[in-house]
């Protein structure tokens, strides 16, 4: 990952989440919204990939379904942030 940009990860299945934070340093999830039952979305906590876009669902959670609305939410969370503009900050006059 440090290698290539990434925008969001993907996971499946309790023991793999697991072992994707650990190996990334993160200390959990922010979880932002259920996808379907038992599917969440939200980003890293800690680490260096802090505030990565995360979905991620049980591992015998749905069918091929349900992997690709996890993605699709994934993806267009990702989309959304690139076209997110910060509000400039105004100076307070001293």
């Amino acid at each position: 990952m440090a290698r290539h940009a990434v925008d969001g990860l993907f996971t499946t299945g309790g023991d793999v989440t697991a072992a994707v934070l650990s190996e990334l340093e993160s200390h959990g999830l922010e979880i932002s919204g259920e996808v379907v039952p038992l599917a969440v979305a939200g980003t890293l906590v800690g680490g260096p990939w802090d505030g990565l876009h995360i979905a991620t669902k049980g591992g015998l959670v749905g069918d091929v379904a349900t992997t690709v609305a996890c993605l699709d939410h994934l993806r267009r969370t990702v989309e959304l942030e690139r076209r997110h503009v910060a509000s400039a900050r105004t100076r307070a006059s001293t």
